[in-house]
């Protein structure tokens, strides 16, 4: 019968310590994934916005990339399309924007997508590019954010 009990114990302590690895398992990944993560998209984000932005001749670049990569959503106009099973942002009207109006806001929906609509394009553009589409995307906008450099 004491040997039922001592059996019974070891289990629960088996129990114990695997339900314990478990846990501390669990929590480990969620620190790694909660500090690494933003440590992993920081390194792919400048910490300002390029020059480019208040170019007009990067505008004018931009606008090419523009009508290959936005339009199909965002029209040729930065209206967006009505016709779309899905909501594109109006991009002549920067107030309704969700994801910030900046520039560094604009290159991040850019290049790592926005909501779940927007798909990133960090696989397929280079930075330059985005940049110059930012240019553009600020062109159409409200006169106040157009670039003014030649």
């Amino acid at each position: 019968m004491q040997q039922n009990y001592q059996n019974k114990d070891r289990s629960r302590e088996s129990l114990r310590s695997k339900l314990s690895l478990k846990s501390l398992s669990t929590i480990a990944c969620v620190l790694l994934a909660q500090f690494s993560w933003p440590t992993l998209f920081a390194a792919e984000m400048p910490l300002q916005a390029s020059p480019l932005v208040g170019s007009k001749a990067a505008a004018v670049a931009g606008k090419s990339h523009y009508l290959i990569n936005c339009q199909q959503c965002h029209d040729a106009d930065g209206r967006a399309l009505a016709s779309i099973d899905y909501i594109a942002a109006n991009l002549t009207a920067p107030d309704s924007w969700y994801y910030g109006t900046e520039p560094l806001h604009i290159f991040r929906s850019i290049k790592f997508g926005a909501g779940l609509e927007m798909p990133p394009f960090k696989d397929t553009l280079n930075d330059e590019t985005i940049w110059q589409i930012v240019a553009h995307v600020l062109n159409i906008g409200p006169r106040e954010h157009r670039p003014t450099q030649e």
